[in-house]
């Protein structure tokens, strides 16, 4: 058979260009144009390897093949020769032959890339050569991807900043008004489509960052593109914690630790204790506490609306008497605490021409002065008692007995009526107590003690309950314990021997017998319940040895027991001027010039 003419050889992409950095594949087809079988040896076609714009592709170890049945493919490099497998399939016919070249990865590398085709038919072999163009482009412009992980830094941090765009792309970041085009100290080479760039510059607020990639020579798309992201601020972060030491000496001392990243401000708050602070960012410091302390750490900066807080709760650990602050009152002034329902006061009695007054503390160390009461006679007796929202507290002001306040601030102080119509028949400041949610108060007519209820319908008022069998006394202290009223007297003219008392109802009282060791002297003006049992000091009378400085403890009976002495301090003659209060957990003691122990406060967890 004679050959009338060689195959027509062509080349279709999937494509219409071939876009570098992509993947293309592609179908080579020989045609016979006549109605007669044109014999074939085989069939070739080099596709160019290599970096440069001439060449298709660096390689071609990926790509798979298709051969028609009959037929097989070998490759070399960028060339692809076609053999068929017998005689019989080398007759090409009208229907021609397609081979499938898929997955070739163009190069980075625009341009024209020239694909070789040779055919050799015949029965002598011969060859025919052909080509065709392939043309490669940037792909079309695209941003893939923009981040700033992970969205956020800290206050005055930098982020790095990283995206993905099509090949070919030009690109410029910018953001506060600054456009970046080069990589960083290198003005001669530009940022490329797949990088990164870290931020030197510091950030104090929410920042956009825009990205644009605008087309290269070649790209088949002449519109630039653009992203954006924000760049928040995280919130500050912070850490805190406070281990504790102790001596027998003194009060237990917080050691708080603390560190904070991307704060301006920082605030130290003791609970209870003083006002918030500012501190260093990072830092520690100390304090003495007798009372458990929370401690809040607040840290800001003026990015983030809200402050983050780290708080740590510290307990007391167990001590006995410690002296923890000399208190704010004169030494030389006689002075005692009573309770308040957000802590203990200190009464200061004045001396000669100085004034008294009255000092409240939420910690025992930390004290400020009560100045919006009227003018109260503090040498007078005084009286307080408390709900869990307010403290009540009776005195004398000027030629007045029998003055009533009431306060759930402690500053804001409002008189009460007084339980006697008859203000000038007091002898005294009415005595107060509080049982089960109850105000009462008892106020003398005389020698007879009358117990009135506050009730508080319509304008409030007292209604009296009826006279109780409590022998009248110049001071007496009422103290709810174990579901009784306690009344704890000093010794007074009379009666030369302190006296204790219960009732259930407020009116009927029962006698307690009251220990040798405490008979003839005095008790406390002010006892507390501590532990389940009312405490109180008892110190000697005028003229009699000092005793030692040793807490007595009073049962839900009546019984009495006392502590071990605290070593090197006593009791000596005080009157009836010495006092506990309970707040907290803790127990407080103050003592003075007059009486041991030494000056200040005294405070205790056992």
């Amino acid at each position: 058979m004679t050959e009338k003419a060689p195959l027509i050889l062509a080349v279709v992409t999937n494509a219409n260009h071939a876009e570098c950095g992509q993947t293309l594949s592609l179908s080579f087809t020989a045609t016979n144009a006549t109605n007669d079988m044109i014999t074939t040896a085989s069939l070739k076609i080099t596709l160019p390897m290599g970096t440069f714009p001439p060449d298709l592709a660096t390689g071609y170890d990926n790509v798979t093949v298709k051969c028609p049945p009959g037929w097989q493919m070998r490759r070399n490099g960028g060339a692809f020769t076609m053999t068929p497998v017998n005689t019989a399939a080398g007759q090409v016919g009208p229907k021609g032959l397609e081979f499938d070249i898929k997955n070739i990865t163009v190069n980075d590398e625009p341009g024209t890339s020239t694909l070789q085709m040779v055919q050799t038919i015949g029965p002598d072999n011969q060859e025919y050569k052909s080509h065709t163009d392939i043309t490669k482009v940037w792909p079309t412009l695209a941003i893939y991807a923009f981040d700033a992980p992970p969205g956020a830094v800290v206050y005055g941090g930098s982020p790095l900043v990283s995206w993905e765009a099509s090949l070919g792309s030009v690109i410029a970041l910018s953001y506060n008004g600054k456009v970046i085009r080069h990589v960083k100290d290198d003005p001669s080479t530009p940022l490329p489509p797949v990088g990164s760039f870290q931020i030197q510059d510091p950030l104090y607020q929410l920042t956009p960052f825009n990205l644009t990639a605008e087309p290269g020579p070649g790209a088949l798309r002449a519109l630039p593109v653009s992203a954006q992201i924000n760049v928040s601020i995280i919130p500050p972060s912070v850490t805190l914690d406070a281990p504790v030491t102790f001596s027998a000496d003194g009060p237990p001392v917080a050691h708080p630790n603390w560190t904070s990243s991307g704060a301006t401000d920082v605030t130290l708050q003791t609970t209870p204790g003083p006002a918030p602070h500012a501190v260093p960012t990072t830092g520690n410091s100390d304090f003495p506490f007798v009372v458990p302390t929370t401690l809040t750490l607040s840290a800001t900066n003026p990015a983030t609306v809200h402050p983050s807080d780290a708080s740590t709760t510290i307990d007391v650990p167990a001590i006995e008497w410690v002296p923890v602050s000399d208190g704010p009152i004169p030494m030389d002034h006689q002075s005692y605490l009573v309770e308040t329902h957000a802590g203990i006061a200190l009464v200061d009695m004045g001396k000669d021409d100085a004034p008294g007054g009255l000092w409240i503390s939420a910690n025992g160390l930390d004290w400020s002065q009560v100045t919006t009461l009227p003018p109260l006679q503090f040498d007078a007796p005084l009286f307080t008692t408390t709900t869990q929202t307010e403290t009540f507290l009776s005195a004398t002001t000027g030629p007045r007995n029998g003055i009533i306040l009431r306060s759930s601030d402690l500053v804001t102080w409002t008189e009460m009526p007084q339980p006697l119509e008859n203000a000038a028949l007091v002898a005294a400041s009415p005595i107060l107590a509080t049982t089960d949610g109850k105000l009462r108060a008892y106020a003398n007519k005389g020698a007879t003690f009358t117990l009135f209820e506050w009730t508080a319908s319509g304008q409030g008022g007292w209604e009296p309950q009826g006279i109780c069998n409590l022998p009248p006394a110049l001071t007496f202290n009422l103290t709810a314990m174990g579901g009784k009223l306690w009344s704890i007297s000093s010794i007074s003219p009379g009666y030369p021997e302190p006296r204790v008392y219960w009732s259930t109802d407020g009116v009927n009282w029962t006698a307690c017998p009251v220990p040798d060791a405490v008979a003839s002297k005095h008790c406390s003006m002010n006892t507390a319940v501590f532990d389940g049992k009312i405490c109180a000091f008892v110190t000697p009378r005028h003229n009699t040895p000092d005793l030692p400085m040793a807490l007595w403890r009073i049962d839900d009976t009546g019984g009495w027991i006392q502590d071990s002495p605290t070593p090197g301090q006593t009791m000596p003659f005080t009157g009836n001027l010495t006092s506990v209060a309970a707040w907290a957990g803790t127990l407080f003691t103050c003592g003075n010039a007059n009486f041991s122990p030494r000056g200040g406060i005294w405070a205790r967890t056992t």
